[in-house]
């Protein structure tokens, strides 16, 4: 017995001791916002600025789709009513974002909201897993968030010891990552670090310098054989994109809303020799079953929808419920889109809508045009 004292007293001493002399560099801000980690169970994931949790008043809050990839927790999001359904075998919650409000399966109104965060849906983590029988945690001295079940092992007093080394290499990747100057600065020493990593611009852009503008992005999702690559750079970039899809993309919609993108209707050019009285009724019939496939693969509907063709039936697609985007530039898949892109922001004034083909030529230059319209005063939403 006094054997079994001793060695606790031992490992309590050496995790008191380990805690005491970690480095509180891991402590840093990230674009303004206070970097956490995120421990589920016994591991820690990726650190992505996209994901990683969000302290907002003195909730912390992250992204809803941790319940529902680790955890088994269903959802289903409409992205077009900003309503957020989690549910499991017993219990059953709704969020309300634009009202910010939950309520229960009896409709009984629960005092909590899920917010956009960074272009994804975000919830309240230690509600959400109270509610649904989890356990929450945040370790204040290393900034780690952390949810679990009955198969953790660790304490959370031991986190930050067994972890150390890789939360200083994915800040490290973090703040490598930054395509712009970027400040991170340490809580504990109030000094500051300044990363910068140079792009090559075309050399018109270089020279040019135009009052900051917002710039949104769209895609136009016709298959999915480029869809990753083009994903990862916007994931790299912590950017969020309405994807377009027409029927044969629409089974892209779940890799889509996991990743916090979001997602609207393409009605593709009507087949060629098609009279124009067909289009009102052809365009119909195309959102239609664009969105039953979207309602069959993840219980979700969009009226974001936008025509690929000049002389598509607009009104009678609005009468019908959609809101029909008509982008600013919307690329010509025979032009150079890099150049067309700067040239139409360059003559421009105001607001930027964007439509891009989600294709293997956007795929190789979205990096660089990305990092061009920046450099020329967009700002990308």
């Amino acid at each position: 017995m006094r054997l079994k004292n001793t060695l606790a007293i031992l490992l309590a001493v050496l995790m008191i001791g380990t805690l005491a002399i970690l480095p509180n560099v891991l402590a840093a801000t990230y674009n303004g916002s206070t970097v956490y980690y995120t421990v589920i169970n016994d591991t820690m994931l990726d650190l992505m600025y996209a994901s990683m949790p969000a302290l907002v008043g003195e909730k912390m809050y992250v992204p809803y789709t941790l319940f529902t990839e680790f955890f088994g927790i269903r959802s289903s999001y409409s992205a077009a009513e900003q309503i957020l359904f989690l549910s499991n075998a017993e219990r059953l919650v709704r969020f309300d974002i634009t009202r910010g409000m939950a309520y229960d399966k009896n409709l009984n109104e629960i005092r909590q909201a899920a917010l956009i965060i960074r272009g994804q849906v975000f919830v309240p983590a230690e509600f959400v897993a109270d509610y649904f029988g989890f356990y929450y945690s945040f370790v204040s001295g290393a900034d780690i968030v952390r949810l679990s079940d009955n198969s953790a092992t660790y304490p959370d007093q031991m986190l930050s010891s067994v972890y150390a080394d890789k939360m200083r290499a994915m800040l490290t990747a973090l703040t490598a990552a930054v395509t712009s100057t970027t400040t991170v600065t340490s809580t504990s020493t109030q000094t500051s670090t300044t990363v910068v990593k140079k792009t090559t611009l075309p050399p018109a852009v270089s020279q040019t310098t135009l009052p900051p503008r917002d710039v949104y992005l769209y895609f136009l999702l016709e298959d999915d054989k480029d869809l990753p690559e083009i994903l990862e750079t916007l994931n790299a970039r912590g950017l969020y994109a309405c994807f377009f899809c027409s029927a044969d993309a629409a089974a892209s919609l779940p890799s889509l809303l996991v990743r916090g993108q979001s997602a609207g209707v393409l009605v593709s050019r009507p087949p060629a020799g098609m009279p124009v009285s067909r289009y009102h009724a052809y365009a119909l019939a195309q959102a239609a079953d664009i969105n039953d496939r979207f309602f069959r693969l993840s219980r979700v509907q969009s009226r974001a929808l936008l025509m690929d063709f000049p002389d598509g039936p607009a009104d009678a697609l609005t009468a019908a419920g959609y809101d029909v985007l008509t982008p600013g530039f919307l690329a010509d898949p025979d032009t150079d889109v890099l150049a067309s892109v700067l040239e139409y922001f360059s003559s421009t004034r105001g607001s930027v809508y964007l439509a891009l083909r989600a294709d293997a030529d956007t795929a190789s230059i979205l990096a660089v045009l990305l990092d061009s319209l920046c450099a020329v005063g967009g700002q990308i939403k």
